[in-house]
């Protein structure tokens, strides 16, 4: 085929790039690599182990996580420049953000999927969560869950396979004489549990979805979005049943937090500081005593407020009993019995639920969370 091209390009007086063109020997890692020397012509063709073909990096063993790091990283550059972009604007509305997140990353994300798009990849889903936990102000240890369940997102692994789901119905659709419509037959027939190709994968995908290919129309235009609706079930299920099991950070949240959507603070027009300690209360993030003994190894009972010394310094001791913060929260109660006068008779676990879930709470709640921290940094370090 070498020898073809070569003359080809003689014949029309053109040549090959010795420095754009690559030998890769696709190889298990038991194979040994190839020795034989590939020509173009009288150009010598250099054998290279990683090769990038239309944007998409590849390694001598098809290691697709390999790819998938590569992806990761032209996405956290995308992301990059969305950060610094908001940062120069001095924040950015949610929906602003939201759409240029869309535009200019997620396509970057999901560059090539419908290769490699078939299982998850860490790497890929750290960047949609550096964008969420950048979003709402809270730091690299806050959980995944709270990040994603209070943003609603759909989660990139399952778009990745909406874009492999789309691709094999492009190959469904083709005639058979055409070449990648040959290979796709020829993959679909070699299938199997010690051939684990991308057919192979494929199905798996359908049946762990109950999908029977052979009893339905699968050209059909609807198909990847009803695969989407059942993938992203199985998902809030399993996010369900995390937060119901959590007893660590989530130890609050899962006390108000019961369905896998937008949350109304989020799109909230507020100080960035305001929605960045809201969010780290809600998530048991936020820099007390609870969280931060964890890291000198404190039992639950030896972290103890050390404004007050009176018991646990958690959420809801800090938020609704300790009296450094008495006139704090008088103000915030003032505003919150103006539209619940039954506010101050609830249980202590009803009170910090609706702070933290009535939309009408979100600003007063929001900045006394603010001012709490910043005074107790003050206190405590001063």
């Amino acid at each position: 085929m070498l020898d073809c091209l070569g003359n080809w390009c003689c014949t029309n007086r053109l040549t090959v790039s010795g420095e754009k063109s690559k030998v890769i020997h696709f190889r298990n890692p038991a194979v040994a690599i190839s020795t034989v020397n590939f020509h173009c012509g009288d150009i010598s063709l250099e054998t290279v182990k990683v090769y990038r073909y239309l944007g998409l990096v590849l390694n001598e063993h098809l290691d697709y996580h390999f790819t998938a790091k590569c992806v990761a990283k032209s996405a956290g550059r995308a992301l990059g420049l969305v950060i610094a972009k908001a940062k120069h604007l001095g924040g950015m509305d949610y929906n602003v953000f939201k759409q240029l997140y869309d535009s200019l990353v997620l396509p970057v994300i999901s560059y090539g999927a419908a290769v490699w798009g078939l299982q998850e990849y860490a790497s890929i889903n750290a960047v949609q969560n550096r964008a969420g936990r950048y979003f709402l102000g809270v730091g690299r240890y806050t959980p995944t869950d709270s990040v994603l369940g209070d943003l609603g997102w759909l989660p990139v692994g399952i778009s990745q396979k909406t874009s492999a789901i789309r691709q094999w119905q492009k190959l469904k659709a083709l005639t058979n004489s055409r070449l990648n419509r040959r290979v796709f037959l020829w993959s679909e027939k070699c299938a199997a549990k010690n051939c684990k190709n991308w057919n192979f994968k494929m199905l798996q995908l359908f049946v762990s979805c109950n999908i029977d290919i052979a009893s339905i129309n699968v050209l059909h235009r609807n198909l990847p979005n009803n695969i989407v609706s059942i993938l992203f079930e199985h998902f809030i299920s399993a996010w369900e049943i995390r937060i119901r099991s959590n007893t660590g950070k989530l130890r609050t949240y899962k006390s108000f937090k019961h369905e896998y959507q937008l949350e109304d603070y989020v799109s909230t027009p507020m100080l960035r500081c305001y929605k960045s300690c809201f969010a780290k209360f809600r998530s048991g993030v936020a820099p007390i005593r609870i969280e931060t003994g964890r890291y000198e190894r404190l039992s639950v009972e030896e972290r103890v407020c050390p404004m007050c010394n009176e018991s646990v310094e958690d959420e809801l001791h800090v938020l609704l009993h300790c009296s450094v913060y008495d006139d704090l929260r008088h103000s915030m109660y003032n505003d919150v019995e103006l539209f619940m006068p039954i506010f101050p008779i609830l249980s202590d676990v009803d009170k910090f639920s609706v702070l933290f879930s009535h939309k009408n709470c979100i600003l007063p709640c929001a900045k006394t969370c603010f001012l709490i921290l910043q005074r107790r940094s003050w206190l405590f370090y001063k």
